[in-house]
């Protein structure tokens, strides 16, 4: 969390256009809401992969 902080402090202070910052800041969250939903989406993977195991379920490989 704190590096997200920094990231942002970093983009506020390189950019004197408003407009150009915006779009910057704008950029910044969505790469981020972009990681998190792949590290989400990896996790559940994960554990479905996981349950079907369980269940006796043989899985070759994931797309």
């Amino acid at each position: 969390m704190e590096l997200s902080v920094t990231e942002i402090v970093k983009i506020i202070k390189s950019e004197t256009n408003i407009i150009k910052r915006e779009k910057a800041i704008a950029f910044f969250f969505l790469n981020l809401i972009r990681e998190l939903m792949s590290l989400a989406l990896e996790r559940v993977d994960q554990e479905l992969s996981e349950s079907m195991r369980n269940q006796g379920y043989q899985i070759e490989k994931k797309n």
